[in-house]
């Protein structure tokens, strides 16, 4: 398992004109990143709005292209003029660092997610960035200070959110080395992606849950569990997921195939 799950402040925070009329934004909307990544960069070449920078990058980051879409990010900063616009594009690239191995960078942007969410008091928001702080301490081994803040984090969530903060404090307890209490957050955040029908966190969960289960060798309820994971991540275009999930099935075979 390589990465924490990030929450990511809503890309429907914030209101842009004619958006209801607008074909990339139903694209998007309906889960078609392929789709409304092409349909936005089209559009770019119209208007290098905030909109249309933020939604090219959030429709690559949704297929796991974070390279790819780090530019769209930077340059929607730059265009973004009110506390939603900043708060959704910091929430991006605090992840999209992340997700590039590069927590620190990610960190300043974090601390000022938090700072406008505060401002702005959006609950499930303030939750999101309490989060991403957590994960950031993880990072750096900070485990008390991780938990202190996934806690807060819980504490402002509602129930549907809930899920990424039950997987990262299970993180924490693998690392350190409670595994009776990590086992039990993984399905606490499986059951509630499952419960509100997030299948994309579901996929990458499942698939940590089966890596874990192999770390644990636990190799058959790894590989039933891994196999649920791959076909998600494939119905939801989850190349890093799939990937990993592919390895950690090929490691099953290999570590069978080392036994006999």
């Amino acid at each position: 398992m390589k990465t924490l799950t990030l929450s990511l402040l809503c890309a429907g925070l914030f209101s842009t004109v004619a958006m209801a009329e607008d074909m990339c934004n139903a694209t998007y909307r309906a889960g078609n990143y392929t789709q409304s990544e092409q349909c936005y960069i089209k559009q770019l070449k119209k208007e290098r709005s905030f909109n249309n920078l933020f939604r090219a990058g959030t429709s690559l980051a949704n297929q796991e292209r974070y390279k790819e879409a780090l530019p769209y990010f930077t340059e929607a900063e730059k265009k973004a003029s009110s506390l939603n616009e900043f708060g959704g594009v910091y929430s991006y690239l605090g992840m999209t660092y992340y997700k590039l191995g590069n927590s620190k960078q990610s960190y300043p942007y974090y601390m000022k997610q938090l700072d406008i969410t505060l401002k702005l008091g959006n609950m499930n928001n303030i939750a999101k960035s309490y989060n991403n702080l957590a994960v950031y301490y993880m990072e750096e081994s900070q485990f008390e200070k991780a938990l202190e803040h996934y806690e807060k984090s819980l504490s402002y969530e509602e129930e549907s959110e809930k899920g990424s903060s039950y997987y990262n404090i299970g993180r924490l307890y693998t690392k350190i080395s409670d595994i009776k209490k990590a086992e039990e957050m993984y399905l606490k955040a499986i059951s509630n992606d499952e419960k509100f029908g997030h299948y994309s966190e579901l996929g990458f969960h499942k698939s940590n849950l089966g890596i874990f289960y192999i770390n644990q060798s636990r190799f058959d309820e790894a590989k039933m569990v891994l196999n649920e994971a791959l076909v998600i991540a494939k119905k939801q275009g989850l190349r890093e997921t799939e990937d990993d999930t592919l390895k950690a099935l090929l490691e099953i075979e290999q570590i069978k195939k080392a036994k006999k």
